[in-house]
């Protein structure tokens, strides 16, 4: 839908937003067992109003997504939760994420991307670099520290390096280690 709509006016691709809402499903707490602790008042009626499902779920649902008949950009998400800026209700809320679960789905969308995709079309989207208050960063913290960051770094390690000679762009990946403070990812 949203491909024919991009072409339609004139875009040449769309992007894919990571987490898509349409993947949202099979929530957590929302069966008898929880709605009945909240009617008795062990859990706050907070948990029936937001949207919470497994990272893993969401992954499995994005990686499950149909080819298109357009040009559409992949994306993925180290995380998300914006609970936050969603006090009230309306919260989407995917839990269990780890740097080797991101990893795996990058990794997929990396080598889907390079198999498929040609020169400038070769673009793979992250959401986000440091949206701390939607719970996605990749931006080293206390949990997982360089994790997520290294997790990238391992799923984009797999792309060749490019000669001057072998491409039409100026821009080549030379993506071998990555330095975040004193901290040295790669080789």
């Amino acid at each position: 839908m949203w491909g024919n709509i991009a072409t339609g006016v004139g875009f040449d691709a769309a992007v894919e937003f990571a987490p898509d809402w349409r993947t949202l499903d099979s929530f957590l707490f929302r069966s008898p067992m929880f709605l009945q602790a909240i009617k008795w008042g062990l859990l706050p009626p907070l948990y029936q109003q937001q949207s919470i499902t497994t990272y893993e779920r969401l992954v499995r649902r994005m990686l499950a997504k149909p080819d298109v008949p357009y040009v559409r950009f992949r994306c993925a998400t180290p995380g998300f939760d914006n609970s936050a800026r969603r006090t009230e209700k309306g919260a989407a809320v995917y839990v269990g994420s780890t740097p080797e679960r991101y990893g795996q789905w990058l990794s997929s969308l990396v080598q889907k991307t390079v198999a498929r995709r040609a020169g400038d079309e070769r673009i793979v989207f992250i959401n986000a670099w440091n949206e701390w208050g939607e719970g996605n960063h990749l931006e080293p913290d206390r949990r997982f520290g360089l994790g997520f960051l290294k997790a990238t770094f391992q799923a984009l390690a797999i792309l060749p390096v490019p000669s001057v000679a072998d491409s039409k762009s100026l821009i080549q990946p030379r993506l071998r280690k990555l330095r975040c403070g004193s901290n040295v990812i790669g080789s």
